[in-house]
């Protein structure tokens, strides 16, 4: 009896690990193309806009953040459910942003999203709204990512100059 208890168990077990995993031929990519700031100086407060290529169909659903390293949020919020406010983030993608936050964590911005539906080679651009960033208080270049639990995370460079030449 205690066999057949310890039997069944092992088999609910690896039955409910194949339902919850991914299809086998889930394929989530991602590629970084390009991240613009409004205005890349030292301490000023900045727009971003970041543009990826994600194709994604076999989920309904995928995380997607963006984290600027050094740079500081304004107008942080918790990760909630919902789309982003406009004073913070505006996202343009043919998907549904089912929930999102903005946060400063371990020195960088990050903006958190759930994002709903598929991409076929689809394009998703975050403009991150003015007033809700501040550039790094040093000259030099920065990370810029995009990451999920979905895909490997991708980076490009930003460069902040210590301020407009006059």
């Amino acid at each position: 009896m205690r066999r057949l208890t310890t039997g069944l168990a092992i088999a609910g077990a690896l039955a409910l690990g194949i339902a919850l995993a991914p299809p086998a031929s889930a394929s989530v990519s991602a590629k970084l193309t390009s991240v613009r700031l409004g205005a890349p100086y030292a301490k000023a407060p900045t727009t971003a806009v970041i543009v990826a290529k994600v194709t994604q169909t076999s989920y309904a659903d995928i995380s997607f953040d963006v984290t600027l390293e050094g740079f500081r949020a304004s107008r942080s919020m918790p990760y909630a459910d919902g789309p982003c406010p406009a004073s913070v983030a505006v996202v343009d993608a043919n998907v549904t942003v089912t929930k999102c936050g903005w946060e400063q964590e371990d020195g960088s911005a990050t903006l958190r999203l759930a994002l709903s539906g598929t991409l076929t080679s689809g394009k998703v651009k975050v403009k991150i709204a003015s007033g809700a960033l501040t550039a790094p208080s040093k000259a030099g270049t920065y990370a810029v990512s995009v990451s999920s639990w979905a895909f490997d995370t991708q980076t490009a460079d930003v460069t902040v100059s210590s301020g407009p030449v006059k």
